[in-house]
């Protein structure tokens, strides 16, 4: 790095030319790890990030690799030969934009700082032959600077996932968030805005990978899953955990790799409830997660479930519900044809299994859309 970007001249904080010196100083360190002589620290990485994000300049304690779009080309082009000359089967992935605008159109800032093109990494990435031969079919952002309900939250997501709709065989991964605000909330509050993210990263967006920041953090910041005082030893062991946790768990604890987005008709109100549903085609498992905004409960039901055979689609849903009293705690069996409760600020996660005698052709049975009504109780 050239003394940590302070060079304001240059389109990237990468010394010029070292590129390759770069690409095989992080191929060095995967090689370290996936061929160690202790088998028991051998590790395998299946991707790696030679960036993040590229836009931002490197000041103070950000974690950003300043890199304009033909810094980010020679980046990963070298990068991509020093992993198959190494016979490294580890992906690239990137690039880590953190900027939900800067993935569909050029940050003007950047470009006028540094006099290069920053940004429209979608576009930039996905529709160049020579770049997508270094990805291996993933494109990933950040949600940061991107929740304000009333300008960003749905509009960026929008846009977003139209451009991305264009590239077919490619997917999105939204790879890293946290809510940028001072103050640890360990409550509801913190835990519904985070689930409203999510929510519209993968239904706006289709983002088919959603991470949250921290799982442990120590500072008093708006950043962690758990919590904790200790910063050496000496102070207490203590551990807090959040809201935070619990809820990403009502998505990620039923939303497994393999499942399918199933189109949800109904309710999407994001000051309200909010409502989607995924399948798994190879069991017969249906998940819809509910999210109540709202100071008060929602009556929910299934109007309709459509798909090319319906007979073994669950009609009765476990639930699991988190709010200010409960952790992802067990409720009755749901009947989603019959009326009922999601519970005033609260996530709500229905699981249920085709039950089919022999379970035949599972994914000619699961559902490819539902409807779903709710009215104030």
């Amino acid at each position: 790095m050239s003394n940590l970007g302070s060079d304001t001249n240059s389109t990237t904080n990468l010394k010029p030319g070292a590129e390759n010196d770069f690409a095989k100083y992080l191929a060095d360190i995967l090689l370290h790890f996936r061929d160690n002589s202790n088998p028991a620290e051998r590790i395998n990485f299946n991707y790696i990030y030679p960036v993040n994000e590229p836009q931002w300049d490197w000041q103070h304690s950000q974690e950003g690799c300043r890199a304009a779009n033909d810094d980010l080309k020679k980046i990963f082009g070298a990068l991509k030969r020093q992993l198959d000359q190494a016979g490294l089967r580890t992906k690239i992935l990137g690039p880590e934009s953190g900027s939900i605008p800067d993935m569909y159109s050029l940050d003007q800032p950047a470009r006028d700082k540094w006099k290069a093109d920053y940004g429209d990494y979608l576009h930039f990435i996905c529709g160049s032959p020579a770049l997508s031969a270094c990805f291996s079919g993933i494109i990933t952002y950040h949600s940061y600077w991107s929740d304000d309900v009333a300008s960003q939250l749905t509009q960026h997501r929008q846009q977003l996932g139209r451009e991305f709709a264009k590239y077919s065989g490619w997917k999105i991964w939204q790879s890293e968030y946290c809510i940028m605000e001072s103050g640890r909330d360990l409550g509801m509050d913190a835990a519904l805005r985070m689930a409203r993210i999510i929510h519209c990263d993968l239904t706006l967006v289709n983002a088919s990978s959603w991470q949250w920041w921290n799982a442990v953090a120590n500072e008093d910041f708006k950043s962690g899953l758990i919590y904790t005082d200790y910063k050496k030893p000496g102070d207490a062991e203590t551990i807090y955990e959040s809201k935070l946790l619990w809820t990403l768990g009502n998505f990620s604890r039923f939303i497994r790799p393999g499942m399918v987005r199933v189109e949800l008709r109904g309710p999407q109100d994001i000051e309200g409830l909010l409502a989607s549903a995924y399948r798994e085609p190879q069991s017969g498992r249906l998940v819809i997660v509910f999210i109540n905004l709202a100071a008060t409960a929602q009556n929910v039901r299934a109007a309709s479930i459509s798909g090319p055979q319906t007979e073994g689609i669950p009609r009765r849903f476990a639930s699991y519900t988190t709010d200010a009293q409960k952790n992802l705690a067990v409720g009755e069996e749901v009947d989603i044809n019959n009326s009922f409760v999601i519970p005033p600020r609260s996530v709500v996660t229905l699981v249920g299994d085709v039950t089919m005698p022999g379970n035949p052709s599972l994914a000619d049975m699961l559902p490819q859309s539902m409807v779903i009504t709710n009215s104030s109780p």
